[in-house]
C-alpha cells in the first residue's frame, strides 16, 4: 500500500508521499480534533437552549410591561412556549452529560472514560439541590409530563424614595410541588428533599445555578483535554502545512486528502480522508465560546433605565 498527502484538488499529479505511520497519526489526530469539535459543539447546544429560555422570559415580561391584554389561552400558550425552552435544554444537557465519556475517550485515546468527567459530575450532584433537582426534573419530562406547571407574572414597585421608585415586571416559571411529590417515578430521594421546599418551587434561579455548574464541568474537560486536542490539531496543521509549501497556499484551500492507495495511481481501490483550514478555527472559536461561566446563578439582565 502507498499512503499520500494531496489537495483535494489536485493539478496534475501533485501528492507527497508519506509512511503507514505518518498515515496512521494524520488519522488519529483528525479523529481527536472533531471529537472535540463535537464535544464543544454540544455545550453550543446547551448553552444556546438556555439563552432561548432566557429570552422566552424577557419577551413575556415585555408583552406584559406594554399592557397587552391576554385571554386563557394566550396564557397557556405562553406557558408552552416556556415549556417547550426547558424540555429543549433539559434534553441537550442530558446529551452533554451522557455523550461526554463517549468523546472523551477519542479525544484522550483512552479504553475507558477518564476519572476525572465522572467524579466532577458527582462532587456537583452532591452538593447542589439544583444539580440535582433538574437531574430528576429531566427524566421527569421525557416519561411524565411538563416541567413548567404555571407562570407567575408579578408587578411591584422598586426604589427608597418616591421620585426614584420604578415599576418594575418579572416572570417567574414554577413548578407545583405537590405534583412532583405525588408521582411514583419522580426520583424519591429528591421528592424527600422537596418536601420542604413549599408549595411552589421558583424554575429559574435552580436552571441558571444548574447551567454554572455544566460550565465548570466543561471547564475541567477543557483543562484535562488541552493537551491532547492541541497536539491533534497542530499534527493536522501539519499535513496541511507540508501541501501548502510544497505546492504553494492555493493547495489548500479546499483541504487536502489523507490517502492509502493500493498503487501508485489513482484508482477505485483507495481510503481516503479529508482535512480542511477551517477545522483549526472551528475548534478555537468553540472552546473560547465555551469558557466557563463564573457566577451566572447570581446574574440577571435588567430592563432599567439610567436617570
Amino acid at each position: 500500500m502507498n499512503y499520500f498527502l494531496e489537495p483535494l484538488i489536485p493539478d496534475k499529479n501533485q501528492n507527497i508521499q508519506i509512511s503507514p505511520e505518518e498515515y496512521k497519526a494524520y488519522l488519529e489526530a483528525k479523529t481527536q480534533l472533531i471529537e472535540t469539535i463535537l464535544f464543544e459543539e454540544k455545550m453550543q447546544y446547551l448553552l444556546s437552549n438556555y439563552r432561548d429560555y432566557e429570552e422566552c422570559l424577557l419577551k413575556a415580561a415585555l408583552t406584559d410591561l406594554m399592557g397587552e391584554k391576554k385571554t386563557y389561552h394566550e396564557f397557556q400558550r405562553e406557558r408552552g412556549e416556556i415549556n417547550r425552552m426547558v424540555v429543549n435544554f433539559l434534553a441537550s444537557a442530558r446529551a452533554y452529560l451522557d455523550h461526554g465519556g463517549h468523546h472523551l475517550k477519542k479525544i484522550l485515546k483512552a479504553d475507558a472514560v477518564p476519572d476525572f468527567f465522572p467524579s466532577t459530575k458527582a462532587s456537583h450532584y452532591d452538593s447542589s439541590f439544583s444539580y440535582r433537582m433538574m437531574e430528576a426534573l429531566r427524566n421527569y419530562t421525557q416519561h411524565r409530563g411538563f416541567p413548567v406547571h404555571m407562570v407567575s407574572f408579578k408587578r411591584s414597585w422598586v426604589g427608597e424614595s418616591e421620585l426614584e421608585k420604578n415599576l418594575e415586571f418579572t416572570i417567574a416559571p414554577k413548578i407545583r410541588v405537590e405534583e412532583l411529590i405525588a408521582d411514583k417515578k419522580f426520583k424519591r430521594s429528591v421528592a424527600s428533599e422537596l418536601e420542604d421546599k413549599g408549595e411552589r418551587l421558583a424554575l429559574t434561579q435552580m436552571l441558571r445555578d444548574y447551567v454554572e455548574r455544566l460550565s465548570h464541568i466543561h471547564g475541567v474537560t477543557q483543562k484535562e483535554t488541552q493537551e491532547s486536542s492541541q497536539q491533534a490539531l497542530n499534527m493536522v496543521s501539519s499535513a496541511l502545512d507540508r501541501v501548502k509549501h510544497k505546492f504553494g497556499p492555493d493547495a489548500v484551500n479546499p483541504g487536502i486528502a489523507i490517502i492509502c492507495r493500493s498503487d501508485g495511481g489513482r484508482s477505485h481501490n483507495e481510503a481516503s480522508s479529508s482535512l480542511i483550514p477551517e477545522f483549526a478555527e472551528r475548534y478555537r472559536l468553540l472552546t473560547d465560546a465555551n469558557k466557563p461561566i463564573k457566577n451566572l446563578s447570581k446574574r440577571y439582565v435588567s430592563g432599567k433605565a439610567e436617570k
